[in-house]
């Protein structure tokens, strides 16, 4: 009988790629250590993955277990999260005990060595507080719902950004705060740092929505000859652990590719990009996506957004344009159950119908596009 290895301890809700022991091992482990959370955690992500319900009583029976560890409270919050408990950011901030949770970086490290946190009580009206990104594009994008009303409390605020974000968040922040390229010390001393995921749990809830707008530096699209012009993402990072199962297969989305009324133009990057070559129906831009700020200005001019889970649903969502995110039947924590969010308002949520079954998902898809469509005054008044 296979044993848990000590390292599972880390594995979390968030990396259900690493789980790789069967659901009868991990019922005999759960059962064997009944003072550890962690097994029927993963035991839950597993049921999850098969479509069976049950999977919730097992996550509450571990969420009923002791978490004396930074590692097990980490795996807690983000099945709190998942099930929709806002209480569950409290535990998140454990994450700053789990050290693979955090960027090991050097300017980071002496940020955070050198200078004091910021725990989201203290009056910062006459302070400066330094802003650091966490994780990926998708992760930091999501925090910037929070970015309007933290720089209206701040005395000075500054903004740490990845350099393909950069554009974009002078844009929508350069005026109000400062924007600084993340790797680059902040020359001026300052009073308070604070990590971009900690805004939910400081927070206690999501402000109200203030769409963000692209920079405007991209030539205006040319006049179209279909009524609808639409967006399509299809791939995240191919380095992420669970990449494989987020992203689409392109032969899956013929069904859309094959709409009549339908405009398509790629939204995707990387090397995903060059799966459309030679698509007759899906316009690539020209010129090509560089920045999240060419990103936002080429969204801006559509009327939908379909996207696979990567940063693109983030940016579309903040961006307040209609989007609809395809997800994995165990998608990521942050989505949690239901098919609306409420971090991105004009946002749709469709869930494969089984894992795998992306086929399944494009059919759901077009369902709704169709009402939406035929239900649109403007899509009525060409003609349709």
């Amino acid at each position: 009988m296979a044993v848990i290895a000590p390292e599972l301890e880390s594995v979390t809700t968030s990396r259900p790629a690493f789980v790789t022991h069967t659901r009868e091992e991990l019922e005999a482990i759960a059962a064997r250590d009944p003072t550890n959370p962690v097994p029927l955690y993963l035991l839950a992500l597993v049921l999850r993955r098969e479509g069976e319900p049950c999977w919730r009583d097992v996550a509450n029976e571990a969420m009923g277990r002791s978490h004396g560890t930074p590692q097990r409270v980490y795996a807690r919050a983000l099945m709190r999260i998942t099930l929709g408990d806002w209480g569950g950011w409290a535990d998140h901030e454990k994450r700053l005990q789990c050290p693979d949770t955090i960027r090991d970086l050097s300017i980071f490290a002496e940020i955070c060595w050198k200078n004091q946190l910021w725990d989201g009580k203290e009056d910062l009206a006459d302070k400066s507080l330094v802003v650091l990104p966490e994780q990926g594009f998708g992760d930091c994008l999501q925090m910037w719902r929070f970015f309007p009303a933290l720089i209206r409390s701040v005395a000075t605020p500054i903004l740490m950004i990845y350099p393909r974000l950069t554009p974009l968040a002078r844009h929508n922040f350069g005026a109000q705060a400062k924007v600084s390229l993340w790797h680059v010390k902040p020359k001026a001393p300052f009073d308070r740092y604070v990590l971009s995921m900690s805004l939910p749990y400081i927070f206690q809830g999501l402000p109200a929505f203030e769409p963000l707008r692209g920079p405007g530096r991209r030539p205006k699209l040319d006049r179209r000859d279909l009524p609808v012009r639409a967006g399509l993402c299809w791939a995240g990072n191919a380095g992420y652990c669970h990449d494989a199962a987020r992203s689409i297969p392109f032969d899956a989305l013929a069904p859309l590719l094959e709409r009549t009324e339908v405009e398509w133009l790629s939204l995707q990057v990387g090397p995903r990009a060059t799966d459309s070559d030679g698509h007759p129906t899906l316009r690539m831009p020209n010129p090509p996506l560089v920045t999240f700020g060419d990103t936002a200005d080429l969204i801006g001019e559509l009327d939908y957004v379909v996207t696979a889970d990567t940063s693109v649903a983030h940016l579309a969502g903040l961006l307040g344009v209609p989007t609809y995110l395809m997800l994995q039947l165990d998608s990521h924590w942050r989505w949690g159950l239901d098919d609306t969010t409420p971090w991105y308002p004009s946002m749709r949520l469709v869930r494969q119908p089984t894992f795998g079954d992306w086929p399944g998902a494009i059919r759901s898809l077009s369902t709704m596009l169709d009402a939406e469509l035929h239900a649109s005054a403007d899509y009525r008044a060409v003609g349709n």
